[in-house]
């Protein structure tokens, strides 16, 4: 896939494309991925394979291809997707999540926030730019940071 795949890596079965859509996440440091444009940053990339479970099996995937970003200073971590079979063809949500790399007290907080896509995951809106759907908990409990 040609991605660091250091965070939660999501693979999904599409019916009606027939193939499997994986999602993981990789750094930008360069102009290919318009680090001047966008900053360095992480941001998540996606791929498709062939439809038997032995494609799966083989790493037979394609190169992975940008799929959405944040800024410099909040990054995207990790996309969740997830579809039910009753909704139109390509149509998916999916949970992303933002790590804070810049901006004092909020440094190393991750915050979720939902996305929505239309094509088949290949772009994502964030439904409430930096409104996060999971509140963080509170001052020193366990999830105050994520």
């Amino acid at each position: 896939m040609g991605v660091a795949a250091d965070t939660a890596n999501n693979v999904v079965y599409d019916d009606s494309l027939g193939q499997y859509l994986a999602f993981s996440r990789t750094h930008c440091n360069n102009e290919a991925c318009h680090e001047k444009e966008w900053g360095n940053r992480r941001e998540a990339r996606s791929v498709a394979n062939g439809t038997a479970a032995g494609a799966f099996m083989a790493n037979q995937w394609s190169k992975a291809a940008e799929v959405l970003h944040g800024e410099a200073g909040y990054e995207m971590y990790s996309l969740t997707p997830w579809r039910a079979a009753a909704w139109n063809a390509g149509v998916y949500m999916a949970v992303g999540s933002y790590y804070v790399t810049a901006g004092g007290k909020d440094v190393g907080s991750v915050y979720c926030e939902l996305h929505s896509s239309s094509d088949y995951g290949q772009t994502w809106l964030q439904l409430a730019p930096r409104v996060p759907l999971i509140p963080q908990g509170a001052k020193g409990a366990f999830d105050s940071r994520t």
